[in-house]
């Protein structure tokens, strides 16, 4: 998402018909394109604007208009949606449509609450518990609820990250590639501070000592001890056995 984020590229140099994974301007007969380029031809993100007033903005592919963009017509009037070789095939309602996976999950979530609210409880408290840094740090954290909050951690940042790009597709006019970096800077900052909080958590429930902690910093066996976190059950478990 990162490297096709508009003016990520190079300005283009040289011959026109050689262009390629630049950034550049270019008039044709049916108007003026500014935007990606791989071959000579527009290919990524860009905006045509046409001779008659009329202007397209979003994705283009050995150039044509190919993927998801906004076309915009000199009356005031657009059409957002997904175009295939210059031809609109699906016309969608913007952020609802593109936002769709994100809705699903919020739905999904409200039903739980109001229909399984063990099961809501099961999933859900583990994740209060984990981003209550305050308190975080105490107690201890079950082989579930270590297992659930690093899985949250994930879903959390892809979910984002794909909202990110929605919104990049919907304003394709956004220069989105600093907030990507914003975005995900603020992420890392967080995910290793609750991170470690949950870690010390689930090292107390081991009955390991915290400095123990220090080995997930250590290439490759931190990867191997991690795992072990998510299979070991806890110190509480083995003496009832």
């Amino acid at each position: 998402m990162v490297c096709n984020t508009a003016r990520a590229l190079p300005e283009c140099e040289g011959n026109e018909f050689d262009w390629t994974n630049c950034y550049g301007t270019a008039v044709y007969a049916v108007g003026t394109y500014e935007g990606e380029f791989y071959d000579g031809s527009s290919h990524g993100k860009g905006t045509m604007t046409y001779l008659n007033g009329d202007k397209f903005v979003g994705s283009w592919k050995e150039g044509e208009i190919d993927g998801y963009g906004t076309y915009y017509y000199k009356d005031g009037s657009s059409t957002f949606g997904i175009w295939y070789k210059n031809n609109l095939k699906k016309s969608t309602s913007g952020i609802f449509q593109s936002s769709s996976p994100l809705l699903i999950v919020i739905i999904l979530i409200l039903l739980l609450k109001f229909f399984a609210k063990k099961f809501y409880n099961y999933l859900i408290v583990p994740i209060k518990k984990g981003l209550r840094l305050s308190n975080s740090m105490k107690g201890n954290a079950s082989r579930t609820e270590y297992n659930i909050y690093l899985l949250f951690l994930i879903l959390f940042l892809a979910f984002s990250m794909y909202f990110l790009y929605v919104i990049s597709i919907i304003f394709p006019d956004l220069e989105m590639l600093g907030v990507y970096y914003i975005w995900y800077f603020a992420y890392a900052i967080f995910m290793l501070i609750s991170g470690i909080a949950l870690t010390l958590r689930r090292l107390n429930d081991l009955t390991m000592g915290r400095t123990t902690i220090i080995v997930l910093f250590i290439p490759i066996i931190g990867f191997i001890f991690s795992l072990l976190l998510c299979l070991l059950p806890s110190a509480a478990k083995k003496r009832r056995r």
